[in-house]
């Protein structure tokens, strides 16, 4: 008789093989989670451009500045962009008068309340005035460009617990 060689994988090429698809799962698995955080704080970075530009326009052509607003907590014009238990949030005031086309909206806590928060500085700076603000988001990388932590911090700008209590690490600051 004639013993037929028997083909096949043996347990430890098999072995291999899936030790390796584990590697790379892991690998691909974590660049996701990167770059969903990258784009996730890139969306939160542009919507505190858009909040400003909007004020900025807002505050132009009213001659006002977020305080005599009536927006925010007390109708102080400081505190949560969006939140419902206020008098008026900042976010209904641009929408209702044609500043922002669309609610805005965090990636991860797409109510708006807990996402961006807005304050006075508080102390005579960058003009002299008084009217730096500041709009706060909580970033899962803080460290990158346009961040105005440092200058906030460095000008003794208050922010109404929104660094310490909310964990908002990102501020772009501007001037009325």
């Amino acid at each position: 008789m004639h013993k037929q060689k028997q083909t096949g994988f043996t347990i430890v090429e098999l072995l291999i093989v899936v030790v390796v698809i584990a590697i790379l799962a892991a690998i691909t698995i974590v660049s996701y989670a990167g770059i969903r955080d990258r784009a996730m704080d890139t969306r939160r970075a542009t919507d505190l451009n858009s909040l400003r530009d909007a004020v900025m326009i807002w505050s132009g052509q009213k001659n006002l500045t977020l305080d005599a607003s009536g927006t925010g907590f007390n109708g102080g014009g400081n505190g949560w962009v969006t939140n419902s238990n206020y008098p008026k949030s900042l976010e209904a005031l641009l929408i209702e008068e044609g500043y922002l086309s669309s609610p805005i909206q965090d990636p991860v806590t797409p109510t708006g309340i807990g996402s961006y928060m807005v304050y006075r500085c508080g102390t005579s700076t960058l003009d002299g005035r008084d009217r730096t603000f500041g709009l706060f988001a909580r970033m899962a990388n803080p460290d990158q460009a346009g961040n105005d932590k440092v200058a906030w911090d460095t000008l003794g700008c208050a922010s109404g617990g929104a660094n310490s209590t909310y964990g908002m690490n990102y501020i772009k600051m501007f001037v009325l």
